[in-house]
């Protein structure tokens, strides 16, 4: 693919041209920087000689696409997680194609498992970002079950967009990526 072609379509972000050419985060080539400085691969353990790091590898990526190996359902693992008795929270930012609402949202709803038709009964409802010293925002949709999945102890998975946010919402919404968090580890609705 030529480089214009490239730059053309960014899957990352919809609203926006590419920033540079590969996966069109100009951030990319910060974070292989970083990676490859000595002292990451001192603290890794990585020895001398040994590759650089790339945030993509076309032969590697080859070799998936050759081998059938390209895109997986992981709906097993989720679920087993669940039946276990631990919370699950999916999200993407609104602007992501490759990793996209709509996808993400039919996978979910699709999972067979004990909370799937408490899960499929609710409909998307905006979230409130509230962020101190100003009124509070849409900081986009979700829904969220909480089902008993072990004796005593209700589990829950969330399902959760983010707005103005493509693949990187920690780069590209950073308020609303801390608070998402902040809500999730500390067991706090998004209602």
């Amino acid at each position: 693919m030529n480089s214009n072609a490239r730059m053309a379509a960014n899957y990352c972000v919809v609203t926006k041209p590419c920033e540079v050419e590969d996966f069109c985060y100009f951030a990319t080539a910060r974070i292989e920087e970083y990676l490859n400085s000595g002292t990451v691969w001192r603290a890794l353990g990585i020895p001398n000689g040994s590759r650089k790091y790339s945030a993509g590898n076309n032969e590697i990526l080859h070799a998936f696409l050759t081998t059938n190996d390209e895109g997986i359902s992981m709906v097993p693992q989720v679920r087993s997680i669940l039946e276990t008795g631990i919370d699950v929270l999916i999200y993407q930012g609104m602007l992501d194609l490759a990793c996209n609402t709509a996808g993400n949202l039919r996978w979910t709803s699709n999972m067979p498992w004990k909370g799937q038709a408490a899960f499929n009964a609710k409909d998307l409802e905006p979230w409130k970002l509230a962020l101190p010293g100003r009124e509070p925002t849409k900081g986009g949709e979700y829904k969220e079950v909480e089902v008993q999945m072990v004796e005593g102890q209700k589990t829950r998975l969330a399902f959760l967009t983010i707005a103005g946010a493509g693949h990187m919402v920690p780069q590209d919404q950073p308020e609303a990526a801390l608070q998402m968090f902040n809500r999730w580890l500390n067991s706090v609705s998004f209602a």
